[in-house]
């Protein structure tokens, strides 16, 4: 078996088919999908049972609800391809995916496939991610300007916009976390921390809808999910200890992360100020400079100088 195509399912049941239509659609015969359910409320299961009777590369499998990073780890248990493939269950890919990836990795061995991607809103195509050439790294050419051209190249933090090879996983023991937020990022950033040999793509295959009803990505910010954004930005800066001497890239992250989080804790929480203290520190570090958007350089100079003036300004 050559590709394990793994996907975790949740009271999914409106997009389903759409997911299901473009992966049976795929006319190669040496991969299997596996279907994980994750104890789903819905009819969900049951579309998926059908789909299984459809196509004999189908396998269902159902486990209690623990999330989707579980759900992900259990189908990698039991998978048997030489590249395992994470896709979530409300999207889609494009005709040719599987024959490509096949044709690839018949001859030759990389630690991952990485290619590009297009967002959706609704039906409108709002950005696509791709690199502009299909290029290859090993690990004598693997340093800091070959780890950024593979990021910008491509987004580091999603399992979908890349196929990856099962015994790399299994060897460095890479799994999963069951964080309800951020586990495909905590996961890449581990999976980056251990490559060496990697192939990007020019092509586009996947289609991610953005804003789905129900997902994690838009559910309710909460004490746990800045917890967990926390993790990442530790989980990444030291992914660039690696690489570089600069901080610039993993400031500009926590940055981010700690915008997004006062924005929406503190004007609804004022508990929130429990990990400012974490914030505070990187924060006098940070660099102006490391900000490339005139508004977060703005935003950055009031945290910085004037922080007691920053809650009326947000």
């Amino acid at each position: 078996m050559k590709l394990s195509v793994i996907l975790p399912v949740y009271n999914v049941e409106k997009y389903l088919d759409k997911s299901m239509t473009s992966l049976t659609n795929q006319i190669v015969d040496d991969v299997e999908i596996i279907l994980v359910d994750d104890g789903s409320t819905d009819s969900s299961l049951e579309r998926m049972r059908e789909w299984e009777l459809l196509d004999n590369r189908i396998t269902v499998v159902s486990k209690v609800n623990e999330g989707s990073g579980f759900a992900r780890n259990y189908g990698l248990g039991i998978s048997k391809g030489e590249y395992v493939y994470f896709m979530d269950p409300d999207d889609w890919i494009e005709d040719g995916f599987f024959e490509k990836i096949l044709s690839i990795i018949s001859h030759k061995e990389v630690q991952f496939i990485g290619f590009g991607h297009n967002i959706y809103k609704g039906d409108r195509l709002i950005k696509t991610v791709k690199s502009n050439d299909t290029f290859e790294i090993n690990e004598i050419e693997m340093n800091t300007s070959s780890f950024n051209k593979i990021f910008n190249s491509i987004s580091l933090f999603e399992v979908w916009n890349k196929v990856y090879n099962r015994k790399f996983l299994i060897d460095n023991q890479l799994e999963f976390t069951n964080m309800k937020n951020g586990q495909d990022a905590y996961f890449n950033i581990e999976v980056a921390k251990k490559i060496n040999h990697i192939l990007i793509l020019k092509d586009t295959f996947y289609n991610y809808y953005a804003s789905r009803e129900g997902s994690s990505q838009n559910s309710y910010y909460s004490y746990e999910r800045f917890e967990n954004s926390i993790k990442i930005a530790l989980n990444y800066e030291s992914l660039y200890k690696k690489y570089s001497s600069s901080e610039s890239e993993p400031n500009v992250y926590w940055i981010n992360t700690f915008y997004t989080s006062i924005r929406q804790n503190i004007k609804e929480n004022e508990n929130f100020l429990w990990r400012k203290d974490l914030f505070d520190e990187k924060i006098v570090k940070m660099s102006i400079q490391d900000v490339k958007y005139i508004k977060s350089k703005i935003k950055l100079i009031i945290l910085k100088y004037f922080p007691k003036r920053y809650l009326k300004y947000i």
